[in-house]
Protein backbone atom coordinates (compact mmCIF):
# COMPACT_ATOMS: atom_id res chain seq x y z
CA UNK A 1 0.00 0.00 0.00
CA UNK A 2 1.15 3.52 -0.82
CA UNK A 3 0.23 6.51 1.35
CA UNK A 4 1.15 10.05 0.33
CA UNK A 5 0.70 13.52 1.78
CA UNK A 6 -2.55 15.37 1.11
CA UNK A 7 -2.78 17.18 -2.20
CA UNK A 8 -5.61 19.66 -1.62
CA UNK A 9 -8.50 17.45 -0.50
CA UNK A 10 -7.19 14.44 -2.42
CA UNK A 11 -5.09 11.75 -0.81
CA UNK A 12 -3.56 8.75 -2.57
CA UNK A 13 -4.38 5.82 -0.30
CA UNK A 14 -3.75 2.72 -2.44
CA UNK A 15 -1.91 1.81 -5.61
CA UNK A 16 -1.57 -1.38 -7.66
CA UNK A 17 -0.35 -2.47 -11.10
CA UNK A 18 -1.85 -5.00 -13.51
CA UNK A 19 -0.16 -6.28 -16.66
CA UNK A 20 -0.99 -7.15 -20.27
CA UNK A 21 0.15 -9.43 -23.06
CA UNK A 22 2.00 -7.94 -26.02
CA UNK A 23 -0.25 -5.73 -28.15
CA UNK A 24 -3.32 -6.73 -26.09
CA UNK A 25 -5.68 -5.05 -23.65
CA UNK A 26 -7.50 -8.14 -22.35
CA UNK A 27 -7.82 -8.57 -18.58
CA UNK A 28 -5.54 -11.39 -17.39
CA UNK A 29 -6.85 -14.03 -14.97
CA UNK A 30 -3.38 -13.98 -13.44
CA UNK A 31 -4.15 -10.53 -12.02
CA UNK A 32 -7.36 -11.58 -10.25
CA UNK A 33 -5.80 -11.31 -6.78
CA UNK A 34 -4.56 -7.81 -7.54
CA UNK A 35 -8.03 -6.72 -8.61
CA UNK A 36 -9.60 -8.25 -5.50
CA UNK A 37 -7.10 -6.41 -3.31
CA UNK A 38 -7.88 -3.12 -5.07
CA UNK A 39 -11.65 -3.70 -4.76
CA UNK A 40 -11.26 -4.41 -1.04
CA UNK A 41 -9.43 -1.10 -0.66
CA UNK A 42 -12.30 0.68 -2.42
CA UNK A 43 -14.95 -1.00 -0.24
CA UNK A 44 -13.11 0.08 2.91
CA UNK A 45 -13.50 3.77 2.08
CA UNK A 46 -15.74 5.56 4.56
CA UNK A 47 -15.98 8.78 2.56
CA UNK A 48 -15.77 9.99 -1.01
CA UNK A 49 -13.14 8.68 -3.41
CA UNK A 50 -12.10 8.53 -7.04
CA UNK A 51 -9.85 6.23 -9.08
CA UNK A 52 -7.15 7.12 -11.56
CA UNK A 53 -6.16 4.53 -14.18
CA UNK A 54 -3.11 5.14 -16.35
CA UNK A 55 -2.29 2.82 -19.25
CA UNK A 56 1.30 2.13 -20.38
CA UNK A 57 2.99 0.15 -23.17
CA UNK A 58 6.42 -1.07 -24.17
CA UNK A 59 8.34 0.76 -26.91
CA UNK A 60 7.36 -1.55 -29.79
CA UNK A 61 5.45 0.37 -32.52
CA UNK A 62 5.01 4.14 -32.82
CA UNK A 63 3.83 6.75 -30.32
CA UNK A 64 0.29 7.36 -31.67
CA UNK A 65 -0.45 3.62 -31.73
CA UNK A 66 0.94 3.08 -28.22
CA UNK A 67 -0.99 6.06 -26.85
CA UNK A 68 -4.21 4.45 -28.08
CA UNK A 69 -3.18 1.01 -26.79
CA UNK A 70 -2.43 2.45 -23.35
CA UNK A 71 -5.85 4.12 -23.34
CA UNK A 72 -7.55 0.86 -24.33
CA UNK A 73 -5.80 -0.93 -21.48
CA UNK A 74 -6.94 1.68 -18.95
CA UNK A 75 -10.47 1.53 -20.36
CA UNK A 76 -10.51 -2.28 -20.09
CA UNK A 77 -9.63 -2.01 -16.40
CA UNK A 78 -12.32 0.64 -15.96
CA UNK A 79 -14.96 -1.65 -17.47
CA UNK A 80 -13.83 -4.47 -15.20
CA UNK A 81 -14.22 -2.28 -12.10
CA UNK A 82 -17.60 -0.95 -13.30
CA UNK A 83 -18.83 -4.52 -13.79
CA UNK A 84 -17.91 -5.14 -10.15
CA UNK A 85 -20.06 -2.21 -9.05
CA UNK A 86 -17.67 0.76 -8.97
CA UNK A 87 -19.52 3.87 -10.28
CA UNK A 88 -18.13 4.78 -13.72
CA UNK A 89 -18.19 8.51 -12.95
CA UNK A 90 -15.63 7.96 -10.17
CA UNK A 91 -13.02 6.52 -12.56
CA UNK A 92 -10.64 8.70 -14.60
CA UNK A 93 -8.55 7.10 -17.35
CA UNK A 94 -5.33 8.27 -18.97
CA UNK A 95 -2.64 6.95 -21.29
CA UNK A 96 1.09 7.58 -21.16
CA UNK A 97 1.80 5.15 -24.01
CA UNK A 98 5.49 4.24 -24.08
CA UNK A 99 6.61 7.49 -22.41
CA UNK A 100 7.02 6.28 -18.79
CA UNK A 101 8.96 3.01 -18.79
CA UNK A 102 9.72 1.43 -15.41
CA UNK A 103 11.97 -1.30 -16.79
CA UNK A 104 14.43 -2.04 -19.59
CA UNK A 105 12.61 -2.07 -22.96
CA UNK A 106 15.46 -4.05 -24.58
CA UNK A 107 14.54 -7.31 -22.80
CA UNK A 108 11.36 -9.45 -22.87
CA UNK A 109 11.07 -9.26 -19.08
CA UNK A 110 11.47 -5.49 -19.04
CA UNK A 111 8.90 -4.96 -21.80
CA UNK A 112 6.40 -7.21 -19.96
CA UNK A 113 6.70 -4.99 -16.87
CA UNK A 114 6.11 -1.87 -18.94
CA UNK A 115 2.85 -3.23 -20.42
CA UNK A 116 0.74 -2.20 -17.45
CA UNK A 117 -2.08 -0.13 -16.00
CA UNK A 118 -1.42 1.72 -12.76
CA UNK A 119 -4.52 1.79 -10.54
CA UNK A 120 -4.58 4.61 -7.99
CA UNK A 121 -7.27 5.10 -5.33
CA UNK A 122 -7.69 8.62 -3.95
CA UNK A 123 -9.70 9.63 -0.90
CA UNK A 124 -11.49 13.00 -1.17
CA UNK A 125 -12.82 13.20 2.38
CA UNK A 126 -16.34 14.06 1.21
CA UNK A 127 -19.62 12.14 1.42
CA UNK A 128 -19.99 8.61 0.08
CA UNK A 129 -20.67 8.64 -3.69
CA UNK A 130 -24.10 6.98 -3.33
CA UNK A 131 -25.25 9.51 -0.72
CA UNK A 132 -27.39 11.42 -3.24
CA UNK A 133 -29.87 8.58 -3.86
CA UNK A 134 -32.35 7.27 -1.32
CA UNK A 135 -34.87 4.42 -1.36
CA UNK A 136 -37.74 4.94 1.04
CA UNK A 137 -41.27 3.76 1.73
CA UNK A 138 -43.97 3.07 4.28
CA UNK A 139 -46.13 0.07 5.23
CA UNK A 140 -49.88 0.63 5.06
CA UNK A 141 -53.04 -1.32 5.77
CA UNK A 142 -54.43 -1.88 2.24
CA UNK A 143 -58.00 -1.12 3.35
CA UNK A 144 -57.74 1.60 5.99
CA UNK A 145 -54.54 3.18 4.58
CA UNK A 146 -53.26 3.52 8.13
CA UNK A 147 -49.56 3.04 8.77
CA UNK A 148 -48.57 -0.31 10.25
CA UNK A 149 -45.35 -1.39 11.94
CA UNK A 150 -43.27 -4.45 11.10
CA UNK A 151 -40.17 -5.70 9.28
CA UNK A 152 -38.88 -4.46 5.92
CA UNK A 153 -36.15 -6.40 4.12
CA UNK A 154 -34.46 -4.54 1.26
CA UNK A 155 -32.18 -6.54 -1.05
CA UNK A 156 -30.44 -5.84 -4.34
CA UNK A 157 -31.83 -8.46 -6.71
CA UNK A 158 -28.55 -9.06 -8.56
CA UNK A 159 -25.83 -7.34 -6.53
CA UNK A 160 -22.39 -6.52 -7.82
CA UNK A 161 -19.27 -7.22 -5.78
CA UNK A 162 -18.76 -3.60 -4.74
CA UNK A 163 -22.38 -2.78 -3.92
CA UNK A 164 -23.04 -1.58 -0.39
CA UNK A 165 -26.16 -2.60 1.52
CA UNK A 166 -26.74 -5.71 -0.59
CA UNK A 167 -29.25 -6.83 2.03
CA UNK A 168 -30.60 -4.67 4.83
CA UNK A 169 -33.22 -5.45 7.46
CA UNK A 170 -35.32 -2.71 9.05
CA UNK A 171 -37.06 -3.96 12.19
CA UNK A 172 -40.10 -2.62 14.06
CA UNK A 173 -40.66 0.35 11.76
CA UNK A 174 -43.43 1.98 9.73
CA UNK A 175 -41.15 3.84 7.30
CA UNK A 176 -37.75 2.70 5.98
CA UNK A 177 -35.05 4.76 4.28
CA UNK A 178 -31.60 3.83 3.03
CA UNK A 179 -29.02 4.79 0.37
CA UNK A 180 -29.69 3.42 -3.12
CA UNK A 181 -27.47 2.73 -6.13
CA UNK A 182 -28.27 3.81 -9.67
CA UNK A 183 -28.97 0.96 -12.08
CA UNK A 184 -29.87 -1.60 -9.41
CA UNK A 185 -33.15 -3.45 -8.97
CA UNK A 186 -34.28 -3.80 -5.36
CA UNK A 187 -36.68 -6.33 -3.84
CA UNK A 188 -38.50 -4.80 -0.89
CA UNK A 189 -40.28 -7.31 1.35
CA UNK A 190 -42.87 -6.12 3.88
CA UNK A 191 -43.82 -8.28 6.88
CA UNK A 192 -46.25 -7.14 9.60
CA UNK A 193 -47.98 -9.20 12.29
CA UNK A 194 -51.56 -10.02 11.29
CA UNK A 195 -51.05 -9.17 7.62
CA UNK A 196 -50.17 -11.12 4.48
CA UNK A 197 -46.48 -10.50 3.79
CA UNK A 198 -45.65 -9.18 0.34
CA UNK A 199 -42.64 -8.31 -1.81
CA UNK A 200 -42.27 -5.58 -4.43
CA UNK A 201 -39.55 -4.62 -6.92
CA UNK A 202 -38.20 -1.24 -7.98
CA UNK A 203 -35.39 -0.33 -10.39
CA UNK A 204 -33.34 2.82 -9.85
CA UNK A 205 -32.61 4.45 -13.25
CA UNK A 206 -29.03 4.11 -14.44
CA UNK A 207 -28.67 7.86 -14.98
CA UNK A 208 -30.05 8.84 -11.55
CA UNK A 209 -27.67 11.12 -9.62
CA UNK A 210 -29.72 12.26 -6.65
CA UNK A 211 -33.22 12.20 -5.27
CA UNK A 212 -35.56 9.87 -3.41
CA UNK A 213 -37.36 6.84 -4.84
CA UNK A 214 -40.44 5.60 -2.99
CA UNK A 215 -41.78 2.06 -2.76
CA UNK A 216 -44.62 1.55 -0.27
CA UNK A 217 -46.13 -1.70 0.96
CA UNK A 218 -49.91 -2.20 0.91
CA UNK A 219 -50.72 -5.25 3.06
CA UNK A 220 -54.01 -7.10 3.41
CA UNK A 221 -55.26 -8.52 6.69
CA UNK A 222 -54.34 -12.16 7.35
CA UNK A 223 -57.27 -14.46 8.18
CA UNK A 224 -56.22 -18.07 8.83
CA UNK A 225 -58.50 -20.95 7.85
CA UNK A 226 -56.25 -23.99 8.35
CA UNK A 227 -52.64 -24.85 9.24
CA UNK A 228 -50.55 -27.73 7.90
CA UNK A 229 -47.04 -28.61 9.07
CA UNK A 230 -44.52 -30.20 6.72
CA UNK A 231 -41.81 -31.24 9.18
CA UNK A 232 -40.08 -33.57 6.73
CA UNK A 233 -38.99 -30.85 4.33
CA UNK A 234 -35.38 -31.14 5.45
CA UNK A 235 -32.79 -28.49 4.67
CA UNK A 236 -29.01 -28.52 4.67
CA UNK A 237 -28.00 -27.07 8.07
CA UNK A 238 -27.91 -23.25 8.06
CA UNK A 239 -28.85 -23.14 4.36
CA UNK A 240 -31.95 -22.85 2.21
CA UNK A 241 -31.01 -25.92 0.13
CA UNK A 242 -33.22 -29.01 0.25
CA UNK A 243 -31.73 -32.31 1.32
CA UNK A 244 -32.52 -35.20 -1.06
CA UNK A 245 -34.80 -36.82 1.53
CA UNK A 246 -37.06 -33.73 1.47
CA UNK A 247 -38.47 -34.46 -1.99
CA UNK A 248 -41.24 -36.92 -0.97
CA UNK A 249 -42.64 -34.27 1.39
CA UNK A 250 -42.31 -31.56 -1.26
CA UNK A 251 -44.21 -33.76 -3.72
CA UNK A 252 -46.90 -34.27 -1.09
CA UNK A 253 -47.21 -30.48 -0.72
CA UNK A 254 -47.31 -30.06 -4.51
CA UNK A 255 -50.20 -32.53 -4.79
CA UNK A 256 -52.06 -30.62 -2.09
CA UNK A 257 -51.67 -27.35 -4.03
CA UNK A 258 -52.73 -29.06 -7.29
CA UNK A 259 -55.77 -30.72 -5.72
CA UNK A 260 -57.67 -27.43 -5.44
CA UNK A 261 -56.57 -24.50 -7.57
CA UNK A 262 -58.69 -22.05 -5.52
CA UNK A 263 -56.57 -22.51 -2.39
CA UNK A 264 -54.51 -19.45 -1.37
CA UNK A 265 -51.70 -20.06 1.11
CA UNK A 266 -48.91 -18.44 3.05
CA UNK A 267 -45.69 -20.47 3.30
CA UNK A 268 -43.90 -20.04 6.62
CA UNK A 269 -40.31 -21.01 7.34
CA UNK A 270 -39.24 -21.86 10.89
CA UNK A 271 -35.84 -22.49 12.49
CA UNK A 272 -34.57 -24.31 15.57
CA UNK A 273 -33.18 -21.70 17.96
CA UNK A 274 -34.39 -22.99 21.31
CA UNK A 275 -35.19 -21.24 24.60
CA UNK A 276 -32.22 -22.83 26.36
CA UNK A 277 -29.79 -20.88 24.16
CA UNK A 278 -28.64 -17.36 24.91
CA UNK A 279 -30.85 -14.58 23.47
CA UNK A 280 -30.02 -13.59 19.91
CA UNK A 281 -27.95 -10.47 19.37
CA UNK A 282 -28.87 -8.05 16.58
CA UNK A 283 -26.75 -9.84 13.96
CA UNK A 284 -28.18 -13.24 14.88
CA UNK A 285 -31.71 -11.84 14.68
CA UNK A 286 -31.02 -10.83 11.09
CA UNK A 287 -29.26 -14.10 10.17
CA UNK A 288 -31.94 -16.43 11.54
CA UNK A 289 -34.89 -14.37 10.35
CA UNK A 290 -33.34 -14.25 6.87
CA UNK A 291 -32.67 -18.01 6.94
CA UNK A 292 -36.28 -18.81 7.83
CA UNK A 293 -37.49 -16.45 5.08
CA UNK A 294 -35.15 -17.93 2.46
CA UNK A 295 -36.36 -21.42 3.32
CA UNK A 296 -39.96 -20.34 2.81
CA UNK A 297 -38.94 -18.78 -0.52
CA UNK A 298 -37.22 -22.04 -1.52
CA UNK A 299 -40.53 -23.91 -1.07
CA UNK A 300 -42.37 -21.13 -2.95
CA UNK A 301 -39.90 -21.39 -5.86
CA UNK A 302 -40.25 -25.19 -5.91
CA UNK A 303 -44.03 -24.93 -6.26
CA UNK A 304 -43.80 -22.21 -8.91
CA UNK A 305 -41.32 -24.37 -10.86
CA UNK A 306 -43.88 -27.16 -10.99
CA UNK A 307 -46.69 -24.94 -12.22
CA UNK A 308 -48.42 -23.55 -9.12
CA UNK A 309 -49.68 -20.02 -9.79
CA UNK A 310 -47.49 -17.61 -7.76
CA UNK A 311 -50.52 -15.39 -7.16
CA UNK A 312 -51.89 -18.14 -4.90
CA UNK A 313 -48.92 -17.95 -2.55
CA UNK A 314 -47.07 -15.60 -0.24
CA UNK A 315 -44.21 -16.41 2.14
CA UNK A 316 -42.97 -15.37 5.57
CA UNK A 317 -39.94 -15.99 7.76
CA UNK A 318 -40.87 -16.81 11.35
CA UNK A 319 -37.37 -17.19 12.81
CA UNK A 320 -37.92 -18.95 16.17
CA UNK A 321 -41.16 -17.21 17.15
CA UNK A 322 -43.31 -20.38 17.13
CA UNK A 323 -41.20 -23.26 18.41
CA UNK A 324 -43.03 -26.60 18.56
CA UNK A 325 -40.50 -27.84 21.14
CA UNK A 326 -39.07 -24.79 22.99
CA UNK A 327 -36.34 -26.82 24.73
CA UNK A 328 -35.59 -29.33 21.98
CA UNK A 329 -32.69 -31.70 22.64
CA UNK A 330 -33.08 -34.68 20.32
CA UNK A 331 -32.70 -34.54 16.53
CA UNK A 332 -36.37 -35.38 16.14
CA UNK A 333 -37.38 -32.51 18.43
CA UNK A 334 -35.09 -30.08 16.58
CA UNK A 335 -36.56 -31.14 13.24
CA UNK A 336 -40.07 -30.37 14.51
CA UNK A 337 -38.91 -26.79 15.03
CA UNK A 338 -37.24 -26.58 11.61
CA UNK A 339 -40.51 -27.08 9.81
CA UNK A 340 -42.29 -25.51 6.87
CA UNK A 341 -45.84 -24.49 7.65
CA UNK A 342 -48.63 -23.96 5.14
CA UNK A 343 -51.33 -21.49 6.17
CA UNK A 344 -54.54 -21.71 4.18
CA UNK A 345 -56.10 -18.26 4.05
CA UNK A 346 -59.78 -17.54 4.63
CA UNK A 347 -60.26 -15.53 1.43
CA UNK A 348 -59.20 -18.47 -0.78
Amino acid sequence: MVVSPLVGQQKLVYKKKVYFAFNKYDIRPADSRTYKSFLRAISSQQGGFFIKLTGHTDFIDVDPYNDKLGYNRANAVKQYLVNKGVPAELIKIYSKGEKVAISDNTTDTGRALNRRVEMELYSTGGAMPDGGLQLTGTMFDAETKEKIKGIVKVAITTPKEMDRNKVKLHRDIETYSQPAIAGRTYTVYFDAEGYIARGYKITIPKDAKKGSFTLDGQLKKLVIKKRFDYERIYFVPNKDEFRSIAHPELQKLLKFMQSDTTIVVEIRGHINYTKNRKPMNELEQFIFYDLSLRRAIAVYNYLVHFGVNPNRMSYRGMSNKELRVPYARTLEECQRNMRVEIIVLEDS
